[in-house]
C-alpha cells in the first residue's frame, strides 16, 4: 500500500504553487519555489543513497543514478531561467559533469576494500 510522508505533500503543495506562478510569469517567485524544491530534494536524496551493507556495485548504480538526475536539472535550469550565452555552456557542462564523478568518488571512498585496492595501485 502507498503511504504518503508530510515530504510528499510539500512536494506536491510547492508543484501546484510552481505550474500556477509560472503560468502568470512571476519568474522570481518561481525561482525562489525552485530553491525550495532544491532544499526538499536534498532531503529525499539523502533517504535514498543507499546503505554500506549494499554490494558496491548496487551502491554505485543509485549513487550514480541519483547524481544524473541532479545533472540533468543542472543542465535544464540555465536555459529554462533564459542563461543563453554560449560562454555560459561549457561552465554549465562541467557542473554537470561533477555529480556523477563525485558521487563514484564518494562509493569508492566508502568502500574500504576498494579503496585500499585503489591505493595500492596508485604507490606503484
Amino acid at each position: 500500500m502507498l503511504r504518503l510522508r508530510a515530504s510528499d505533500f510539500v512536494f506536491g503543495i510547492l508543484a501546484l504553487a510552481v505550474i500556477a506562478l509560472m503560468s502568470r510569469h512571476m519568474a522570481v517567485i518561481v525561482f525562489a519555489l525552485v530553491g525550495a524544491f532544491v532544499c526538499g530534494s536534498l532531503y529525499v536524496f539523502a533517504g535514498m543513497v543507499p546503505a554500506r551493507s549494499e554490494s558496491f556495485g548496487n551502491r554505485i548504480f543509485v549513487s550514480v543514478f541519483l547524481a544524473l538526475v541532479a545533472s540533468s536539472i543542472v543542465l535544464i535550469v540555465p536555459g529554462t531561467f533564459g542563461a543563453r550565452q554560449p560562454d555560459m555552456q561549457r561552465l554549465v557542462l562541467m557542473v554537470a559533469a561533477m555529480p556523477p564523478v563525485l558521487a563514484f568518488v564518494f562509493e569508492v571512498i566508502r568502500t574500504p576494500r576498494v579503496a585500499n585496492l585503489v591505493l595500492r595501485w596508485l604507490r606503484r
